[in-house]
């Protein structure tokens, strides 16, 4: 067939349904390195009425690299399909070559059917140009005035036969035909069989002129090419004017020539879109109506490129259109009251109908994006005329504000640290945001304990730029313990949740190190609390001299001292609260905390 999807393996080409109450269909896969196996199990027919399934199949397409094969195995069959529109067979890369086992009829429990490599296939000689820009070929958006384009395609050798020279050329034209570039370039190394090249082509497109272009390569100069349809290959760019308060993302000349619709009213159609720039702040949604005598409404939906392999993941953003705001025939714009921004990747908009008898216009004119996608079932897959249409899908959006600082790494105290005084907390704080900002709360917190909070009050930080950030106030734990300090940053508009906190391990607590004998881990200090008049006791031998270091809670020194042999009392006059003490002998230390406070 010429319609539809080409290099295509039907085993049982037909509408199968995974969806309805009670329906048991699945679809696996097993990858073994030398084989490929899908299997359909219990997967029956679609029909409208409910449950909206009938019958059951199952059965299998074996792909097998050693010899080349395709084999599909049914393993039993029953039902019958809403036409008898069943096609078995296969069909070439270019879809100029078949091979049809059976049309319209169902294929028997237990039976096999098995394709052939040609024991002897001959010479073969055959290059083709596989893809412009990067695999696929998809449609792309170019930001207008921005850096000359380079055109670069892939040409693969696609026979057994070593090429041992060829030409490739590029032409970039208009949509009314006119030529932008013409580009073109001679192979100098030889091609095997089977082997592939990128070339990048010497004269890039210069993108200063809004508009759809079709960028086209071809390969020629290869004597006795089996397949000429397939040296060449086509991509659409679409150059978009980023100037603007608002740009417009559309793949289409806005004229459709057609409608899509699903029977039974349950189906949608999405395109799928990567903007010319980062943050884009998606503002509206623009869908094409062609016909709605069923007055029924439609739900807009966007999805982020966040799922399996990049298919549609998460949900952002849904609204149901009703009849009365559709503008049949014309665009209806959904405007979005609370913007999408993305930062990265792409996303896809969907038209999902809300009954029979409504239609998404669809743009039969190339070039074609590639990019269109049909929705049944909550399933997604390429629109099976993706290479032939595009719907009646886009976006508005403008450049999007970025607000996302935050703590990339703690530098103190280090990582592991054992720590038993008061200990200054510094922070890194990265702005990954896209404009200056310094309007942030920075926080520290031990196990989850009592949260410190303190505000930025430095300048602001240019997006991409870092600063380090002192706490005032420094940490301390009363018990010993072991855990996880972390500090994070709190932004009211904050973009990404997820990059704003750094942990190190620490621990916390009294560490007695072994003065002048095993008796100094007795050492005792009263009253504590106390009023500022202390006694040290020490139940072993006594001591010659200690020298005595008092810190406070902000880290600081505040008092030094010696006590002598005989010598148990000392009086602090400072102000009430935590105090800790290091008392050092003969190379020795130990370390003690104190609280000054009023006594009754």
């Amino acid at each position: 067939s010429t319609d539809g999807k080409n290099n295509f393996i039907a085993a049982l080409l037909s509408d199968l349904n995974f969806t309805g109450t009670g329906n048991t269909a699945k679809c696996y896969y097993l990858d073994m390195g030398d084989t490929l196996i899908v299997s359909w199990i219990n997967a029956p027919f679609w029909k409208q009425a409910a449950p909206t399934y009938t019958g059951s199949n199952s059965f299998q397409i074996i792909l097998n690299k050693l010899d080349n094969s395709i084999t599909i195995n049914y393993q039993n069959q029953s039902g019958v399909t809403q036409n008898s529109d069943i096609t078995v067979g296969i069909e070439n890369i270019n879809g100029d070559i078949g091979l049809q086992h059976s049309k319209n009829l169902y294929p028997p429990s237990g039976y096999s059917i098995k394709y052939t490599y040609p024991s002897n296939p001959g010479p073969i000689t055959d290059v083709g140009a596989r893809w412009n820009t990067a695999e696929g070929s998809r449609g792309i958006f170019i930001p207008v005035s921005s850096n000359p384009f380079s055109l670069i395609t892939n040409v693969g050798n696609l026979g057994n036969q070593k090429i041992p020279t060829f030409a490739a050329s590029s032409t970039v034209n208009d949509y009314f035909g006119a030529s932008w570039v013409s580009s073109s370039t001679n192979t100098a190394d030889s091609l095997g069989g089977g082997k592939d090249t990128t070339i990048v082509f010497p004269d890039p497109f210069d993108v200063s002129t809004p508009g759809i272009y079709i960028y086209t390569t071809s390969v020629s100069g290869i004597i006795n090419d089996a397949t000429s349809s397939n040296n060449s290959v086509t991509q659409e760019l679409v150059v978009v004017d980023t100037s603007q308060l608002t740009t417009n993302l559309s793949y289409t000349d806005s004229v459709f020539e057609a409608g899509l619709g699903w029977q039974g009213g349950g189906g949608g159609a999405a395109m799928y879109f990567v903007p010319p720039y980062y943050p884009a702040k998606i503002t509206g949604l623009n869908y094409i109506i062609t016909i709605n005598t069923g007055n029924k409404h439609f739900w807009a939906k966007i999805f982020d490129d966040d799922g399996l392999n990049g298919t549609a993941g998460t949900l952002l953003y849904e609204d149901s259109v009703p009849a009365s705001l559709m503008n049949v025939g014309g665009f209806t714009n959904v405007p979005l009251l609370v913007p999408v921004t993305i930062a990265s990747g792409g996303f896809y908009v969907l038209w999902d109908m809300g009954g029979d008898s409504i239609n998404i216009g669809t743009d039969l004119t190339p070039p074609f994006s590639l990019r269109s996608y049909e929705v049944l079932g909550g399933t997604w897959a390429e629109y099976r005329n993706n290479e032939s249409a595009d719907f009646g899908i886009s976006v508005d959006f403008e450049k999007g504000i970025i607000e996302d600082v935050a703590t990339t790494e703690i530098l103190s105290p280090s990582s592991g640290a054992v720590l038993s005084t008061p200990t200054v907390v510094k922070c890194r704080i990265k702005n990954f945001g896209n404009i200056s900002d310094g309007s942030f709360i920075a926080n520290y917190s031990f196990n989850g304990g009592p949260v410190v909070t303190e505000n930025y009050l430095g300048g602001p930080i240019p997006p991409g730029d870092s600063v380090d950030f002192t706490f005032a106030s420094p940490f301390f734990d009363i018990n010993p313990v072991a855990g996880n300090l972390c500090a994070w940053t709190v932004n009211t508009n904050d973009f990404n949740l997820n990059n704003d906190t750094s942990c190190i391990p620490v621990q916390f607590g009294t560490i007695s190190t072994v003065g002048i004998n095993e008796s100094l881990n007795d050492l005792r200090i009263f009253p504590n609390p106390g009023s500022g008049k202390f006694f040290i006791e020490l139940s072993g031998p006594g001591f010659s001299e200690f020298r005595i270091k008092l810190f406070n809670l902000m880290g600081e020194v505040v008092n030094e001292f010696y006590l002598k042999q005989g010598q148990p009392e000392f009086n602090l006059d400072l102000p009430e609260g935590i105090y800790f003490l290091e008392l050092f002998s003969e190379g020795k230390m130990v370390k003690k905390k104190i609280v000054i406070g009023k006594q009754d």
